[in-house]
Protein backbone atom coordinates (compact mmCIF):
# COMPACT_ATOMS: atom_id res chain seq x y z
CA UNK A 1 0.00 0.00 0.00
CA UNK A 2 7.04 8.99 4.10
CA UNK A 3 6.73 13.62 5.51
CA UNK A 4 5.42 16.94 4.62
CA UNK A 5 8.40 18.23 2.72
CA UNK A 6 8.21 20.88 0.04
CA UNK A 7 9.25 19.49 -3.32
CA UNK A 8 10.32 21.75 -6.14
CA UNK A 9 8.90 19.31 -8.64
CA UNK A 10 5.42 19.43 -7.13
CA UNK A 11 5.34 23.16 -7.72
CA UNK A 12 6.17 22.70 -11.37
CA UNK A 13 9.94 22.95 -11.56
CA UNK A 14 11.29 20.84 -14.41
CA UNK A 15 13.61 17.96 -13.65
CA UNK A 16 15.77 18.48 -16.70
CA UNK A 17 16.03 20.68 -19.78
CA UNK A 18 14.78 24.21 -19.12
CA UNK A 19 15.28 25.53 -22.63
CA UNK A 20 12.17 26.94 -24.31
CA UNK A 21 12.66 24.55 -27.22
CA UNK A 22 12.13 21.62 -24.85
CA UNK A 23 8.98 22.83 -23.12
CA UNK A 24 6.74 21.55 -25.91
CA UNK A 25 8.06 18.05 -25.14
CA UNK A 26 7.38 18.27 -21.41
CA UNK A 27 5.57 15.31 -19.85
CA UNK A 28 3.69 15.10 -16.56
CA UNK A 29 3.22 12.20 -14.19
CA UNK A 30 0.18 12.85 -12.01
CA UNK A 31 0.44 11.21 -8.57
CA UNK A 32 -2.89 10.60 -6.77
CA UNK A 33 -1.46 11.06 -3.28
CA UNK A 34 0.50 13.65 -1.32
CA UNK A 35 4.25 14.21 -1.25
CA UNK A 36 5.95 11.40 0.67
CA UNK A 37 3.34 8.78 -0.23
CA UNK A 38 4.44 5.47 -1.72
CA UNK A 39 3.47 6.41 -5.28
CA UNK A 40 5.07 9.84 -4.92
CA UNK A 41 8.30 8.28 -3.65
CA UNK A 42 8.33 5.85 -6.56
CA UNK A 43 7.72 8.66 -9.04
CA UNK A 44 10.69 10.57 -7.71
CA UNK A 45 12.89 7.48 -7.75
CA UNK A 46 12.19 6.95 -11.45
CA UNK A 47 11.42 10.34 -12.98
CA UNK A 48 14.91 11.81 -13.03
CA UNK A 49 16.37 8.79 -14.84
CA UNK A 50 13.40 8.80 -17.21
CA UNK A 51 13.87 12.48 -18.02
CA UNK A 52 17.56 11.85 -18.69
CA UNK A 53 16.87 8.85 -20.94
CA UNK A 54 14.30 10.59 -23.15
CA UNK A 55 16.15 13.93 -23.06
CA UNK A 56 12.98 15.85 -22.19
CA UNK A 57 11.65 17.51 -19.02
CA UNK A 58 9.26 15.66 -16.74
CA UNK A 59 7.08 17.10 -13.97
CA UNK A 60 5.81 15.06 -11.03
CA UNK A 61 2.49 16.61 -10.02
CA UNK A 62 0.76 15.63 -6.77
CA UNK A 63 -3.06 15.71 -6.90
CA UNK A 64 -4.20 14.12 -3.62
CA UNK A 65 -7.75 13.76 -2.41
CA UNK A 66 -10.88 11.62 -2.73
CA UNK A 67 -8.96 8.36 -2.65
CA UNK A 68 -6.99 9.26 -5.77
CA UNK A 69 -10.04 9.95 -7.94
CA UNK A 70 -9.19 13.66 -8.37
CA UNK A 71 -5.90 12.76 -10.06
CA UNK A 72 -7.53 10.03 -12.14
CA UNK A 73 -10.21 12.45 -13.36
CA UNK A 74 -7.57 14.99 -14.40
CA UNK A 75 -5.65 12.45 -16.47
CA UNK A 76 -8.79 10.91 -17.98
CA UNK A 77 -9.86 14.28 -19.43
CA UNK A 78 -6.36 15.40 -20.49
CA UNK A 79 -5.25 15.64 -24.11
CA UNK A 80 -4.66 12.19 -25.58
CA UNK A 81 -1.09 12.85 -26.68
CA UNK A 82 0.62 10.66 -24.10
CA UNK A 83 2.26 13.57 -22.28
CA UNK A 84 0.02 13.40 -19.23
CA UNK A 85 0.09 10.05 -17.42
CA UNK A 86 -1.28 8.70 -14.16
CA UNK A 87 1.15 6.92 -11.84
CA UNK A 88 -1.43 4.41 -10.68
CA UNK A 89 -1.64 1.40 -8.40
CA UNK A 90 -4.36 -1.00 -7.27
CA UNK A 91 -5.96 1.90 -5.37
CA UNK A 92 -7.05 3.29 -8.75
CA UNK A 93 -9.57 0.48 -9.19
CA UNK A 94 -10.45 0.06 -5.53
CA UNK A 95 -11.43 3.71 -5.11
CA UNK A 96 -13.22 3.62 -8.46
CA UNK A 97 -15.26 0.64 -7.30
CA UNK A 98 -16.49 2.58 -4.25
CA UNK A 99 -17.51 5.80 -5.97
CA UNK A 100 -20.41 5.47 -8.42
CA UNK A 101 -20.60 9.03 -9.78
CA UNK A 102 -17.12 9.51 -11.22
CA UNK A 103 -16.59 11.67 -14.33
CA UNK A 104 -14.57 8.78 -15.83
CA UNK A 105 -14.57 4.99 -15.90
CA UNK A 106 -11.67 3.45 -13.91
CA UNK A 107 -11.02 0.85 -16.62
CA UNK A 108 -12.50 2.13 -19.88
CA UNK A 109 -11.21 5.73 -19.68
CA UNK A 110 -7.55 4.64 -19.62
CA UNK A 111 -4.94 2.64 -21.50
CA UNK A 112 -2.17 0.54 -19.99
CA UNK A 113 1.04 2.39 -20.87
CA UNK A 114 3.98 1.15 -18.81
CA UNK A 115 4.06 -1.52 -16.13
CA UNK A 116 6.54 -1.01 -13.31
CA UNK A 117 6.07 -3.89 -10.90
CA UNK A 118 4.48 -5.04 -7.66
CA UNK A 119 4.69 -3.54 -4.18
CA UNK A 120 4.81 -5.50 -0.94
CA UNK A 121 2.81 -4.49 2.14
CA UNK A 122 3.28 -4.87 5.90
CA UNK A 123 0.75 -4.74 8.73
CA UNK A 124 2.21 -2.40 11.34
CA UNK A 125 1.12 -1.21 14.77
CA UNK A 126 2.00 1.60 17.12
CA UNK A 127 4.43 0.54 19.83
CA UNK A 128 1.94 2.00 22.34
CA UNK A 129 -0.36 -0.93 21.57
CA UNK A 130 2.28 -3.28 23.05
CA UNK A 131 1.72 -5.99 20.45
CA UNK A 132 4.89 -7.81 19.49
CA UNK A 133 3.21 -10.29 17.14
CA UNK A 134 0.09 -10.43 15.01
CA UNK A 135 -1.73 -12.69 17.47
CA UNK A 136 -1.01 -10.17 20.24
CA UNK A 137 -2.52 -7.47 18.04
CA UNK A 138 -5.64 -9.52 17.31
CA UNK A 139 -6.22 -10.29 20.99
CA UNK A 140 -5.79 -6.64 21.99
CA UNK A 141 -8.18 -5.31 19.34
CA UNK A 142 -10.76 -8.04 20.06
CA UNK A 143 -11.01 -6.91 23.69
CA UNK A 144 -12.26 -3.44 22.72
CA UNK A 145 -14.18 -3.46 19.41
CA UNK A 146 -14.15 -0.08 17.63
CA UNK A 147 -12.07 1.55 20.38
CA UNK A 148 -8.97 1.45 18.23
CA UNK A 149 -8.25 3.18 14.91
CA UNK A 150 -6.50 2.20 11.71
CA UNK A 151 -5.38 4.72 9.12
CA UNK A 152 -5.11 4.69 5.34
CA UNK A 153 -3.94 6.94 2.54
CA UNK A 154 -7.55 7.57 1.55
CA UNK A 155 -11.00 6.10 1.13
CA UNK A 156 -10.75 3.20 -1.30
CA UNK A 157 -6.95 3.15 -1.26
CA UNK A 158 -5.09 -0.16 -1.14
CA UNK A 159 -4.12 0.66 2.44
CA UNK A 160 -7.81 1.07 3.32
CA UNK A 161 -9.21 -1.99 1.57
CA UNK A 162 -6.26 -4.19 2.52
CA UNK A 163 -6.76 -3.48 6.22
CA UNK A 164 -10.52 -3.90 5.90
CA UNK A 165 -9.92 -7.29 4.28
CA UNK A 166 -7.68 -8.41 7.14
CA UNK A 167 -10.08 -7.19 9.82
CA UNK A 168 -12.92 -9.07 8.15
CA UNK A 169 -10.79 -12.21 7.99
CA UNK A 170 -9.84 -11.91 11.68
CA UNK A 171 -13.35 -10.95 12.81
CA UNK A 172 -12.21 -7.59 14.20
CA UNK A 173 -13.60 -4.06 14.18
CA UNK A 174 -11.58 -0.85 14.06
CA UNK A 175 -12.48 2.71 13.12
CA UNK A 176 -11.08 3.84 9.77
CA UNK A 177 -9.33 7.23 9.60
CA UNK A 178 -8.37 8.28 6.03
CA UNK A 179 -5.50 10.65 5.22
CA UNK A 180 -4.08 12.00 1.95
CA UNK A 181 -0.94 9.86 1.91
CA UNK A 182 1.05 7.21 3.71
CA UNK A 183 3.46 9.83 5.02
CA UNK A 184 0.71 11.28 7.21
CA UNK A 185 -0.36 7.79 8.27
CA UNK A 186 3.12 6.91 9.49
CA UNK A 187 3.43 10.14 11.45
CA UNK A 188 0.12 9.42 13.20
CA UNK A 189 1.28 5.90 14.13
CA UNK A 190 4.62 7.18 15.39
CA UNK A 191 2.77 9.67 17.58
CA UNK A 192 0.51 6.92 18.95
CA UNK A 193 -2.70 8.60 17.76
CA UNK A 194 -3.39 5.75 15.31
CA UNK A 195 -2.93 2.13 16.34
CA UNK A 196 -2.40 0.27 13.04
CA UNK A 197 -2.22 0.26 9.25
CA UNK A 198 -1.28 -1.87 6.28
CA UNK A 199 1.45 0.03 4.44
CA UNK A 200 3.75 -0.58 1.47
CA UNK A 201 7.34 -1.47 2.29
CA UNK A 202 8.30 1.46 0.05
CA UNK A 203 6.80 3.81 2.66
CA UNK A 204 8.21 1.96 5.65
CA UNK A 205 11.80 1.72 4.45
CA UNK A 206 13.03 4.90 6.24
CA UNK A 207 11.38 3.77 9.49
CA UNK A 208 12.52 0.15 9.70
CA UNK A 209 14.51 0.76 12.87
CA UNK A 210 12.11 3.23 14.54
CA UNK A 211 11.01 1.66 17.83
CA UNK A 212 7.74 3.60 17.81
CA UNK A 213 6.44 1.52 14.90
CA UNK A 214 6.24 -2.28 14.99
CA UNK A 215 5.96 -4.39 11.83
CA UNK A 216 3.77 -7.39 12.69
CA UNK A 217 3.36 -9.38 9.46
CA UNK A 218 3.88 -9.28 5.70
CA UNK A 219 0.74 -9.43 3.59
CA UNK A 220 2.45 -11.32 0.76
CA UNK A 221 2.41 -15.11 0.51
CA UNK A 222 6.17 -15.37 1.02
CA UNK A 223 8.66 -13.66 3.29
CA UNK A 224 10.50 -10.61 2.06
CA UNK A 225 14.21 -9.90 1.75
CA UNK A 226 13.48 -6.50 3.29
CA UNK A 227 12.02 -8.00 6.47
CA UNK A 228 13.62 -11.47 6.50
CA UNK A 229 12.62 -12.26 10.10
CA UNK A 230 9.05 -11.04 9.74
CA UNK A 231 6.40 -13.75 9.25
CA UNK A 232 3.59 -13.44 6.75
CA UNK A 233 -0.03 -13.01 7.74
CA UNK A 234 -0.55 -16.55 6.46
CA UNK A 235 2.15 -17.92 8.75
CA UNK A 236 0.60 -16.01 11.64
CA UNK A 237 -2.69 -17.88 11.55
CA UNK A 238 -4.50 -16.70 8.42
CA UNK A 239 -3.39 -19.04 5.62
CA UNK A 240 -3.82 -17.77 2.09
CA UNK A 241 -4.18 -14.11 3.02
CA UNK A 242 -2.46 -11.98 0.38
CA UNK A 243 -2.37 -8.25 -0.28
CA UNK A 244 0.02 -6.69 -2.80
CA UNK A 245 -0.36 -3.90 -5.35
CA UNK A 246 0.61 -3.41 -8.97
CA UNK A 247 2.20 -0.09 -10.00
CA UNK A 248 2.33 1.45 -13.47
CA UNK A 249 1.59 4.36 -15.78
CA UNK A 250 -1.88 4.80 -17.29
CA UNK A 251 -2.65 7.03 -20.27
CA UNK A 252 -5.95 8.57 -21.39
CA UNK A 253 -7.97 6.20 -23.57
CA UNK A 254 -7.36 7.98 -26.86
CA UNK A 255 -3.56 7.85 -26.86
CA UNK A 256 -2.45 6.06 -30.07
CA UNK A 257 -0.66 2.70 -30.11
CA UNK A 258 2.64 4.16 -31.31
CA UNK A 259 2.80 6.55 -28.38
CA UNK A 260 1.89 3.80 -25.91
CA UNK A 261 4.74 1.71 -27.27
CA UNK A 262 7.22 4.57 -26.91
CA UNK A 263 6.12 5.16 -23.28
CA UNK A 264 6.54 1.45 -22.58
CA UNK A 265 10.00 1.31 -24.17
CA UNK A 266 11.16 4.40 -22.28
CA UNK A 267 10.09 2.89 -18.96
CA UNK A 268 11.74 -0.44 -19.77
CA UNK A 269 14.97 1.46 -20.40
CA UNK A 270 14.69 3.10 -16.97
CA UNK A 271 13.89 -0.17 -15.20
CA UNK A 272 16.80 -1.93 -16.92
CA UNK A 273 19.31 0.45 -15.33
CA UNK A 274 21.20 -1.50 -12.61
CA UNK A 275 21.23 1.47 -10.24
CA UNK A 276 17.48 1.91 -10.59
CA UNK A 277 16.89 -1.81 -10.06
CA UNK A 278 18.97 -1.75 -6.90
CA UNK A 279 17.08 1.22 -5.50
CA UNK A 280 13.68 -0.31 -6.24
CA UNK A 281 14.63 -3.67 -4.78
CA UNK A 282 15.87 -1.94 -1.63
CA UNK A 283 12.40 -0.51 -0.98
CA UNK A 284 10.33 -3.58 -1.84
CA UNK A 285 9.34 -3.01 -5.47
CA UNK A 286 9.60 -6.16 -7.60
CA UNK A 287 9.96 -5.00 -11.19
CA UNK A 288 8.42 -7.06 -13.98
CA UNK A 289 8.96 -6.46 -17.70
CA UNK A 290 5.40 -6.79 -18.94
CA UNK A 291 4.17 -5.51 -22.29
CA UNK A 292 1.27 -3.01 -22.45
CA UNK A 293 -0.92 -5.93 -23.56
CA UNK A 294 -0.01 -7.95 -20.47
CA UNK A 295 -0.56 -4.90 -18.27
CA UNK A 296 -3.93 -4.35 -19.93
CA UNK A 297 -5.01 -7.87 -19.07
CA UNK A 298 -3.97 -7.33 -15.45
CA UNK A 299 -6.06 -4.15 -15.34
CA UNK A 300 -9.16 -5.98 -16.55
CA UNK A 301 -8.74 -8.72 -13.94
CA UNK A 302 -7.95 -6.22 -11.20
CA UNK A 303 -11.04 -4.12 -11.96
CA UNK A 304 -13.25 -7.19 -11.71
CA UNK A 305 -11.56 -8.19 -8.44
CA UNK A 306 -11.97 -4.67 -7.02
CA UNK A 307 -15.69 -4.70 -7.69
CA UNK A 308 -16.05 -8.12 -6.06
CA UNK A 309 -13.93 -7.30 -3.02
CA UNK A 310 -15.53 -3.96 -2.17
CA UNK A 311 -18.96 -5.58 -2.50
CA UNK A 312 -18.03 -8.50 -0.27
CA UNK A 313 -16.53 -6.20 2.37
CA UNK A 314 -19.61 -3.95 2.13
CA UNK A 315 -17.41 -0.88 1.84
CA UNK A 316 -18.92 2.49 0.99
CA UNK A 317 -17.45 5.85 0.04
CA UNK A 318 -18.39 7.65 3.26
Amino acid sequence: MISRRSFALASGLLLAGHADSQVTHQSTWVVPYSAGSAQDTLARLLSQQHSHDVNAPLVVLNKPGAGGTIASAQVAKSKADGRTLLLAASSHHLAGALVHSLPYHPLNSFRAAAFMGFSEYVLVASADLQAARLDDFVKRIALAPQRYHFASSGQGSATHVGMAAFLARAGLEMTHVPFKGTGEVIQEILAGRIQAAILPTLSLHPFKTDARLRPLALTSLERSAHFPDLPTVGESGYPGFRWISWVGLLAPKGVPDAKIQSIHEAMQSVLADPAVQKRLQSVGIATTHWTPEQFDQLLKTDWSDALTMTRQLQLTAD
